[in-house]
């Protein structure tokens, strides 16, 4: 027998050789309590009877009866004969036919969930078919929204915001291929409260924005390989939050760069505050740079928040523009604060110029700092860190103003103080020394280097520097201190 899908239609065929015949039969019918007796009553119907020849064994032509008894008793033979084998025959094709329909409509749910969890974005237009605005709307909830291979450039949002209310990953080419802006048209991009969206590959540049940053994340955002550059918030009233992104959910930033943004500008009425991001929930960086952003208070990252920095560099910044302007690098206000084998060089302020830890109005912010380096940094008042701070172990800080031992047993800090003078042994200048974000080399004899032994290179599991490259390097005893291995 052979059963075979021909469209939607099922067919049972019975080569059609001597004293045998060919049969269809609907095993798709809504009542399949005759279908048994019908196939019995079809063979019954053909004389199915034979028998074979004694000289060759091959099948004789059918003898037609020759009396009414001989009908009958020829007819009960064969029914009794054929239904023992036509029962398990017709069971075995029911069986074949509803297992063949149960896999059509498996292989169809699956390529509507196929089609359904992966749409395409075709265009550069911001709306209409093919559009980025038309894969959210049609995407289903916890799908992938990839891009045509081969299309650069950059999606502008002009009409409106671009809101995600469904969780997401969109999976962009990465590499500076394709970018989303708003131009001057003030539209941002908003992840609502409790959404989970993933974005890898994908530039967010170029944009003007009111209020508050670009990227306004109140769901679980990750950003991973993505580049948030060139982007300004002006104020409609008063103040501002965040020039690149402002967050009060959950933000979490893998090989990533958030550069030269900026909240405000040094003709802002009021303060502006969170020049790179804007930290009002959890902010996670993990193999990532801040770098080149400004506000009058914490020009690369401003929290009130939880805050973790790993294998990360914030550097070139800039809080300036008021009086008390701090933070060059990082203002922490509230929350708490841990930093390992992160990089806080060369950012600028009034006060705190790497770090500012303040504690205004009861609030009561809390930094820890483990095999971290923190050089270079300028400010009038407290050029490395401001505040007061937990340093757990092998840091290489440079302008203090305290500091308590979170293990006095161990050896916790290396202090090159205020010495301008000091050999500070870091690169002055970003570059790309490998890796999918820039970073700061560290100079051959830096005191940063090789001062953690091998037992105690592997905090938190850290295994790697930020650009990816092995701690401890090579065969050595010894790691070093910040977000670059040497």
């Amino acid at each position: 027998y052979t059963v075979w899908i021909d469209g939607e239609q099922w067919q049972e065929c019975i080569p059609s050789i001597s004293m045998e015949i060919a049969a269809q039969f609907d095993a798709r019918q809504p009542d399949t309590s005759n279908l048994l007796d019908e196939i019995i009553d079809r063979l019954e119907q053909s004389w199915l009877i034979s028998k074979p020849t004694a000289a060759s064994g091959e099948i004789a032509e059918p003898v037609p009866p020759s009396s009414e008894s001989e009908v009958a008793f020829l007819k009960a033979s064969a029914t009794d004969g054929v239904r023992a084998k036509v029962n398990l025959t017709a069971l075995l094709l029911l069986f074949v036919c509803i297992t063949g329909l149960v896999a059509h409509q498996l292989f169809s749910n699956s390529l509507m969930l196929s089609t359904a969890f992966f749409t395409t974005v075709t265009t550069l237009q911001e709306d209409g078919p093919g559009s980025l605005r038309a894969a959210i709307d049609t995407a289903a909830p916890g799908g992938t929204i990839t891009f045509k291979p081969n299309l650069k450039g950059t999606i502008k949002l002009t009409a409106d915001d671009l809101n995600i209310y469904k969780p997401l990953n969109i999976d962009g080419p990465g590499g500076g291929q394709l970018a989303i802006s708003a131009g001057k048209s003030l539209h941002r991009i908003h992840i609502f409260k409790g959404i989970a969206l993933s974005i890898f590959g994908l530039d967010f540049k170029d944009s003007a924005t009111t209020d508050l940053g670009f990227i306004y994340n109140s769901g679980n955002l990750t950003l991973t390989n993505d580049t948030i550059s060139n982007n300004q918030t002006y104020p409609s009233s008063s103040g501002v939050d965040g020039g690149g992104i402002y967050n009060d959910g959950l933000l979490t930033l893998i090989n990533s760069a958030v550069a030269n943004n900026s909240a405000g500008n040094a003709d802002t009425s009021g303060t502006s505050i969170g020049g790179g991001i804007f930290n009002v929930g959890t902010l996670v960086l993990t193999d990532s740079t801040v770098s080149g952003n400004q506000a009058n208070i914490g020009g690369g990252i401003y929290s009130l928040g939880k805050l973790v920095l790993s294998n990360s560099t914030i550097s070139n910044n800039a809080a300036t523009g008021k009086a008390y302007s701090y933070g060059g690098g990082v203002a922490i206000e509230e929350g708490l604060a841990d930093l390992t084998f992160s990089t806080i060089a060369g950012n600028i302020t009034t006060r705190g110029g790497g770090i500012s830890v303040e504690v205004n109005d009861g609030a009561n912010p809390q930094l820890a700092i483990k095999d971290s380096l923190v050089e270079n940094n300028y400010a009038s008042i407290e050029p490395g860190i401001s505040g007061e701070f937990v340093s757990k172990s092998y840091n290489l800080i440079q302008g203090l103003s305290y500091v308590s031992s979170g293990n006095p047993l161990q050896r916790t800090f290396l202090d090159t103080s205020s010495n301008a003078e000091a050999f500070l042994g870091i690169s002055a200048t970003l570059q790309d020394n490998g890796g999918p974000t820039q970073t700061l080399a560290l100079l051959p004899g830096s005191p940063a280097a090789d001062q953690i032994p091998r037992d105690a290179c592997h905090p938190n599991g850290i295994t790697s520097d930020q650009r990816g490259v092995k701690r401890p390097h090579g065969t050595e005893l010894f790691c070093d201190i910040g977000a670059y291995e040497s």
